[in-house]
């Protein structure tokens, strides 16, 4: 049975709450003969043990009782969120009308003079079952309204950057940005071609789900931004869209770490053989969300064109990256200067293998961490 829903043929449950026996029975017998279910308490301490653990439609309460009275049990209700929203009809002798106002104040429906008119009691506990139910159904609505409302930006925030996804929910669409300065960085695995060729269509995914998965965990542990995946190449971005001077360090970081989840699973899963090379490139981007129904947060200009380059122009299980990213990090990584490579489409460009930590800094343990904190004035990111 749902809150405040009324048990089957039964048009609604009350909770009589008075001292009196002989003021209970009166009430019960007369509210039972109607159809409603009664539940009966001596006092304000067994009412609120039975409100506990039952569910009722609309409390009579008597005013006055011994130990706890009618106006604590209603102050207890009312500053209880499980408990509030309960209608309390208080029932009281004519002489206490400066109690019954009070209690009103403090949240009661209504009141009833003792000894209560079997009419008046009637259209008094029909009224508040009717508003109680109205009202519950409203409070049904407004929670699953606010549940799909969270929903669809938990759903937006997963496929948008936080803050892009702020602007896209309060103004309907988001303004293309410049970034003069960004980090782009690709992934691909060599011999996919040839492994979905001899791979069963749910194996391939599976085992693309696994890289994949990795890979998402490093990009949002170095708060990077996963742009997409394209077949078996993984796209990410560091520097936008909130800008941060780390984030040539932190898109190589991200890369190294992904060369080492790739050699790891090479162990831990015959099924993960592939090998995957990393290319990365510094440089401006314009960034902006694509899409009407199903948006998308993408890069465009010729820092993605170059990154694509470096990861082509890369080898199996090596990070190359560009002359640009090569000056912002040198003084990090150990990075093996490879002269100027032709890329695919015929372009001649410096290029550089980055090998690990820069061997100034694996000695002390902590010495890359200080560099990084004393160069970029924030915490290096877990790793």
């Amino acid at each position: 049975m749902g809150e405040g829903e009324p048990q089957s043929g039964v048009k609604g449950r009350i909770l009589l709450v008075d001292d009196s026996l002989l003021g209970r029975t009166l009430i019960s017998r007369e509210l039972a003969a109607q159809g409603y279910g009664i539940l009966e308490a001596r006092d304000g301490r067994e009412a609120l043990e039975l409100l506990a653990r039952e569910a009722v439609d609309v409390v009579l309460l008597d005013m006055i009782m011994p130990e706890m009275d009618g106006a604590a049990v209603l102050r207890q209700m009312k500053s209880d969120p499980a408990l509030a929203s309960i209608p309390v009809i208080m029932v009281s002798a004519e002489d206490d009308m400066a109690g019954v106002a009070a209690a009103i104040e403090m949240g009661a429906e209504d009141y009833l003079a003792k000894p209560p008119n079997p009419v008046v009691l009637r259209a008094r506990i029909g009224a508040s079952i009717e508003r109680k139910r109205l009202a519950d159904a409203e409070r049904r609505r407004a929670e699953e309204a606010e549940a799909e409302r969270q929903a669809a930006e938990a759903l937006l925030r997963n496929i948008l950057p936080k803050s892009v996804a702020e602007e896209l929910r309060t103004k309907g669409s988001v303004a293309p940005r410049y970034y003069e300065d960004a980090t782009i960085a690709f992934t691909d695995f060599v011999g996919f071609t040839c492994a979905t060729e001899n791979l069963a269509a749910q194996e391939l995914v599976e085992i693309l789900n696994t890289y994949f998965t990795a890979f998402d965990r490093i990009v949002a542990r170095y708060e990077l931004e996963k742009l997409k995946t394209i077949g078996d190449s993984f796209m990410f971005a560091a520097g936008l869209p909130e800008r941060t001077p780390s984030h040539p360090v932190d898109a190589v970081l991200a890369g190294l770490e992904m060369l080492d989840a790739v050699a790891n699973m090479h162990q831990k899963d015959p099924r993960c053989t592939w090998r995957v090379r990393i290319g990365v490139h510094t440089g401006p981007v314009i960034a902006g969300v694509v899409g009407e129904s199903k948006f998308a947060f993408d890069v465009w200009g010729d820092t993605v064109n170059l990154s694509a380059r470096m990861e082509a122009g890369s080898q199996p299980g090596r990070l190359n990256i560009s002359e640009r990213t090569y000056v912002r990090v040198k003084d990090f990584f150990a990075c093996e200067p490879r002269g100027r490579v032709r890329t695919k489409d015929g372009k001649e460009t410096e290029m550089y293998f980055v090998n690990g930590i820069h061997p100034a800094l694996t000695t002390p343990a902590d010495a890359f961490r200080r560099r990084y904190e004393a160069y970029f004035g924030k915490p290096l990111p877990p790793g």
